[in-house]
């Protein structure tokens, strides 16, 4: 069940990295939205994914060096949300570069 949520995750980050990627170059309110919504999916997946691992391991899912980038891609996930809230336009354009990054933790977490 584990792999297949960090598959899952993979995914979902794939699909919003393109969406943004796209949206960047047409523009289209539409691809944003779409975006955003497998950016959420995403997030709420590893939050799930940690959660899973948390109450397996009864500890803290940090536990070793080979899950530190699937963390870190969740750490920055949840610092770009946080940002998005008090900057809404300013902050737009960098998730493409956040789900790019984030697509490449969570292949180095494989």
């Amino acid at each position: 069940m584990g792999d297949f949520l960090v598959y899952i995750t993979l995914f979902l980050y794939v699909v919003s990295m393109v969406s943004f990627w796209i949206y960047i170059y047409d523009r289209k309110k539409l691809l944003n939205k779409i975006g955003y919504t497998f950016l959420g999916l995403s997030f709420l997946s590893q939050l799930i994914y940690i959660g899973i691992k948390d109450y397996e391991e009864r500890s803290f899912y940090l536990t070793s060096i080979e899950e530190l980038p699937y963390f870190l891609a969740f750490i920055l996930t949840g610092v770009y949300y946080v940002l998005s809230v008090k900057y809404k336009e300013r902050i737009r354009d960098l998730a493409s570069f956040l789900t790019s990054i984030n697509v490449i933790l969570v292949i180095l977490s494989l």
